[in-house]
């Protein structure tokens, strides 16, 4: 019996001094790591993360869980402040204002760009839309607001003053993205051009392909009106050739004056249902499924029970079904719009890969639809929060059911607040 108690006794001290041995940092560490998994604040859990991955700077994952939370926020803050300024620049106060709330004091630059909107708003002085924000020359420290000004002219079509901001982007951390912009604005910019000339030469089937490059590279430059030149050249493209006939010379006629040009109407939702099955068409044919999905959810957006865009939707569903590895490429491609907060694209894409038979990772793909719902009934206007919140609810049982479950880290508090109530 005292044998048995001296071990016990022994294995107690052992335990002890085993303890003391692990430095104070990393004791500590490991706690806030703990801590941030369960917090519910995504600031706050990325202060915690990196907190930890400082006390306990050998551990190559707490530093890893840090700089992927960070960046994930920032990416998210960065994607919040641009639509702020997009409603804003729409006269939209109220989602301005929401959109511009969200944002979190992490990165500097965005945080203080959301305080000075809300400060605008809030004193009834926000610009009309009209106006072309002029770009203050390059200061330190400024590059992050310079990129958010690139990012908004560009999406915008405005791509004069993309490139003017994207310019002066100075700060090594993020002058890769404006990189891609200017790289982007030149693309766009050559595929016009090729556009022009072949048009010129009469080479109707390679200017349409390269205006259907250049919209698809940046559909709202206005000016350019891409749509309606790649539709043109398509229909010459089509056209049988009219047989060459020697003109006679005839004496001069008295010119009768052209009537002044007048600015066309606008489209119509049924022109630009005609308009978008078209370039679906166009897309299809370049076995380009990304876009060709992406037109035909905007004609069932304007008509639900439109018969030609179901079908369009029902052939890409069948081709992914086909080919596993692209299947399965179109869900990673998912889940890296929805951490670049790119939701409309990661709904579009997720719900291709759920429709589609043949894929092995449905509960990954119905976890992170319904994450990206969670995200939108945060971020959406309040009419549709209710909505996007079940849709949200029913997806994540759809993953329970499939057996999948999230790496917790990298997930944000709130998503996951509404998964882990999902269970219940």
């Amino acid at each position: 019996m005292m044998n048995l108690r001296s071990a016990a006794w022994s294995s107690f001290l052992l335990a002890l001094v085993l303890y003391a041995a692990v430095p104070a940092d990393a004791q500590d560490a490991k706690k806030l790591h703990d801590q941030a998994n369960s917090e519910t604040s995504q600031e706050k859990q990325v202060q915690l993360l990196c907190k930890a991955a400082d006390l306990e700077s050998k551990n190559k994952e707490y530093r890893k869980d840090c700089d992927m939370a960070r960046n994930a926020l920032i990416t998210s803050d960065k994607q919040a402040l641009k639509t702020a300024l997009d409603a804003a620049d729409s006269q939209q106060t109220a989602k301005a204002k929401r959109y511009a709330k969200y944002v979190s004091s992490l990165d500097p630059d965005t945080h203080r760009q959301a305080e000075q909107l809300l400060a605008r708003l809030n004193a009834g002085d926000a610009p009309p839309p009209t106006t072309t924000p002029v770009t203050p020359p390059p200061q330190p420290n400024q590059s992050g607001a310079l990129l958010a000004q690139a990012l908004t002219a560009y999406d915008s079509g405005n791509l004069q003053a993309a490139k003017t901001a994207a310019q002066g982007v100075t700060d090594p951390a993020v002058k890769g993205a404006a990189s891609r912009i200017l790289a982007d604005i030149d693309r766009y910019n050559g595929y016009v051009s090729a556009g022009r000339q072949h048009e010129q030469a009469k080479e109707y089937a390679d200017a349409e392909r390269s205006y259907q490059a250049a919209f698809d590279l940046n559909g709202h430059v206005s000016g350019d009106d891409l749509a309606g030149k790649t539709r043109n050249m398509h229909q010459l493209a089509s056209a049988p050739h009219a047989p060459v006939t020697v003109a006679k010379v005839e004496p001069p006629k008295t010119t009768v004056p052209k009537a002044p040009a007048t600015t066309p109407p606008p489209v119509s939702p049924e022109e630009r249902k005609k308009q978008l099955l078209s370039e679906s068409a166009l897309a299809m044919n370049r076995n380009d499924l990304d876009t060709a999905g992406r037109k035909f959810k905007q004609v069932l957006d304007l008509d639900p029970s439109n018969e030609d865009a179901k079908r369009g939707l029902a052939t890409i569903t069948a081709q992914l079904s086909k080919d596993p590895v692209r299947l399965e490429k179109t869900l990673r491609e998912a889940i890296t719009a929805f951490y670049t907060s790119n939701f409309e694209d990661a709904t579009a894409r997720l719900n291709r890969y759920l429709g589609a038979d043949g894929g092995k990772k449905k509960g990954a793909a119905y976890f992170y639809l319904g994450a990206t719902e969670a995200t939108l009934s945060f971020l959406d206007d309040p009419s549709r929060r209710a909505s996007l919140a079940k849709a949200a609810q029913d997806d994540f049982k759809q993953a329970r059911s499939a057996g999948y479950q999230p790496v917790e880290k990298y997930v944000s508090g709130r998503v996951l607040a509404v998964w882990k109530s999902s269970g219940s």
